[in-house]
């Protein structure tokens, strides 16, 4: 084969790859609205915002999976660090202003709370599923 004809095969598979892709995310979009109801259900009844559940609906295994990201209001965190003893601030907050998850659910305290919830954001994803 020639240089030529290698190339065009590979632009022809990634052409078909491509649309395929397309299929698949079309097909997954589609299970994910079929199945929203019954899964976005359970996840209330646990009192879950983001995470996933796996269940069984017409005999396929699935798990439902809503993922969470988090912003932090840069101003606010940056008042916040500001304000509390460098040594409690440079623990806390980190200097891009940011403050990791596991350390905000760790707070004790309400007033420091309360402050860290105005700064902080949260986003739940688009939902995805996954055949098991």
């Amino acid at each position: 084969m020639t240089i030529e004809q290698i190339a065009a095969l590979i632009a022809a598979s990634k052409q078909r790859i491509d649309l395929e892709r397309s299929k698949l995310e079309l097909l997954e979009k589609e299970l994910v609205d079929k199945v929203s109801d019954v899964f976005a259900s359970e996840m209330a009844a646990k009192q879950k915002t983001h995470g996933s559940v796996t269940g069984e609906i017409d005999g396929v295994k699935m798990t439902w999976e809503v993922k969470q990201s988090v912003q932090w209001d840069q101003a606010k965190l940056r008042a916040l660090w500001e304000a509390l003893p460098i040594e409690v601030g440079n623990k806390l907050i980190e200097t891009k202003f940011s403050v990791k998850e596991s350390v905000f659910s760790a707070q004790v305290d309400p007033k420091l709370t309360e402050a860290l919830k105005d700064a902080r954001t949260t986003k739940l994803s688009y939902p995805s599923i996954k055949l098991c």
